[in-house]
């Protein structure tokens, strides 16, 4: 990404092309974000932000906020008169840096990281960054890390999950009890360790390690239990579960969906209604649990499912 003058693109306009918003526009000689007026901005030297290839301009949305002329750096409206313009750069992912202080670029502001130490700063990857006083996740501290020079990524390959020397992190939150030192990534969000299996950052309740494995998507199940994310599916029998779709699944006892029990739908009954009365069923459950009428497509992706 490189600095350009503003009045050098076409029409004096820096759009994004996929929406349609123009973010910075020159009209009669003043400078416009969004069709708003940036008081003192300087006209004839006001930049910014494009992709190095000079014919495109960025549709990075975390770029199109930023502007300077000569004298400042501006945030959307907002002229950053503490911020030292000829040194501020981009790290990555929001992450920004002048000579004095790191700074991260929320959805409306651009703030100082907590700790402010510019000397041990490092950005890791995937919104997960360190300094001598915190480990962050996109700017927020992770405030479970104590330890926070030894905030390193995993080798899973999945950029997700960081560790330090106590924790294994999914999002910037801690694995609960969680031991790095036999940690692995299995797949679809689901990771272990010698004691636990996990879900993204949640552990999976009471799970028989040995036989655990994951089925299809958020499902797995082990030889007592089927378990929907990190929820178990009340009264299981995983012998005879069967995932029939759109988070519907039976056992052959109960029918499911996501990880509710739907009450007073025995699979004996439900397996001898026509097709269409036994789609009306789940229609009318999942309207039940959801507090509303379906939509034409859920209603859709329920006819569409085979439930023999």
């Amino acid at each position: 990404m490189n600095w350009k003058k503003l009045s050098d693109l076409p029409n004096n306009k820096f759009k994004c092309k996929e929406y349609g918003i123009i973010y910075w526009e020159i009209k009669n000689d003043k400078v416009f974000h969004q069709n708003r007026f940036i008081r003192g901005a300087d006209t004839s030297s006001f930049e910014v932000r494009i992709e190095e290839d000079s014919g495109k301009v960025s549709t990075d949305h975390q770029q199109q906020f930023f502007g300077r002329d000569k004298n400042h750096i501006y945030h959307a409206w907002d002229k950053l008169k503490k911020i030292d313009r000829d040194s501020f750069e981009e790290i990555g992912n929001n992450y920004w840096k002048d000579k004095s202080l790191v700074y991260f670029e929320y959805e409306t502001s651009l703030r100082p990281l907590k700790g402010g130490s510019l000397d041990t700063f490092s950005y890791l990857n995937s919104g997960y960054a360190r300094d001598s006083s915190f480990a962050y996740y996109f700017g927020k501290p992770i405030k479970s890390c104590k330890e926070p020079m030894a905030l390193t990524m995993t080798d899973s390959g999945n950029d997700i999950y960081a560790r330090d020397n106590v924790n294994v992190y999914y999002d910037g939150a801690a694995l609960k009890n969680s031991d790095p030192s036999t940690w692995e990534y299995i797949s679809n969000g689901y990771s272990k360790d010698a004691k636990s299996i996990y879900y993204g950052s949640h552990k999976i309740p009471r799970v028989h390690l040995e036989s655990w494995k994951p089925v299809s998507g958020v499902y797995s199940k082990d030889k007592n239990s089927v378990f929907y994310m990190w929820f178990k599916l009340k009264n299981t029998d995983p012998e005879t579960w069967i995932l029939l779709g759109n988070n519907f699944s039976r056992d052959s006892k109960s029918l499911f969906f996501s990880n509710n029990l739907l009450e007073g739908l025995e699979v004996s009954k439900f397996l001898t209604l026509p097709e269409r009365e036994a789609k009306e069923q789940l229609i009318l459950h999942q309207e039940i649990l959801y507090k509303r009428t379906l939509s034409d497509h859920e209603v859709k992706s329920i006819n569409d499912l085979s439930i023999i």
